[in-house]
């Protein structure tokens, strides 16, 4: 990208928002307006709007004496996001190469982003046949068992923005099968070119579901009766990466 474009697309008060998070965040006890205007040369009415909004959005607190500014964990809250989401990506990969190698069937591991099921790891199979997955490819929470995976374990705002637009008699299929994943651990998908996938949870530490895995394979190659059995296995994998991510089983969860 050019200078030009580069100053075409250059937003300062952004540029601004970021230099007092990562001041603010060299503090122990944070600072007044005055302090972050001059370390960061900022005119105080500009600094001192932003410092405004950054509180009432969550990201600053605002103390006496002074008044000074302090970081609150927002940011952290946020960036732990990426972070759980990197983890759970270290700790999946050699399992789900192991369970792949023994099963010679496609696996792979999707998480939610942005109310939508992405895939982060696909380790395609052997066999002649083509499964179209591709890493970072989205589809909606609706699509697939690994959606259903995702709205059955989700937050009440995830849940209301993946039935979003959808017909009733839709909605209330899409909702029983969200409800059978729930009862049993796990769902299972048949598309209308033969292919079948079966998907289960794993679970953080805090006991959010933080991905989905999944098999799938063609029904030709592979009956439901087989597809159980590689799914129980997979049900295995997944318990021991979320104990690897801290997640602590008991006698209520699924074995």
């Amino acid at each position: 990208m050019t200078n030009e474009k580069q100053n075409k697309y250059f937003a300062p008060a952004v540029s601004q928002a970021i230099g007092i998070i990562n001041y603010l965040s060299e503090t122990d006890n944070g600072a007044p307006l005055a302090e972050i205007s001059k370390q960061l040369g900022l005119n105080k009415n500009t600094a001192q709007r932003i410092l405004m909004t950054m509180t009432q959005e969550g990201w600053l607190s605002l103390h006496q004496p002074g008044p000074t500014y302090r970081l609150t964990l927002e940011p952290f809250r946020v960036s732990s996001k990426e972070l759980r989401r990197c983890n759970v990506y270290e700790k999946s990969l050699d399992p789900l190469r192991e369970l792949w190698r023994d099963i010679n069937e496609l696996v792979y591991m999707a998480i939610p982003y942005q109310n939508q099921v992405m895939h982060t790891i696909v380790l395609e199979t052997e066999r002649d046949v083509n499964i179209s997955l591709k890493v970072g490819a989205t589809y909606p929470m609706t699509a697939g068992a690994t959606g259903r995976i995702f709205y059955a374990y989700g937050s009440t705002e995830q849940q209301k923005c993946a039935v979003k637009g959808i017909q009733t008699t839709e909605k209330k299929k899409y909702l029983t099968y969200c409800s059978d994943a729930l009862a049993q651990g796990y769902s299972i998908h048949h598309a209308d070119n033969g292919l079948s996938c079966f998907s289960a949870p794993i679970f953080d530490h805090t006991g959010q579901c933080v991905a989905g895995t999944g098999i799938s394979v063609f029904s030709s190659f592979c009956p439901e009766k087989k597809l159980l059995e590689l799914g129980h296995k997979l049900i295995e994998v997944n318990q021991a990466i979320s104990m690897e991510l801290g997640y602590k089983y008991n006698n209520r969860d699924h074995s």
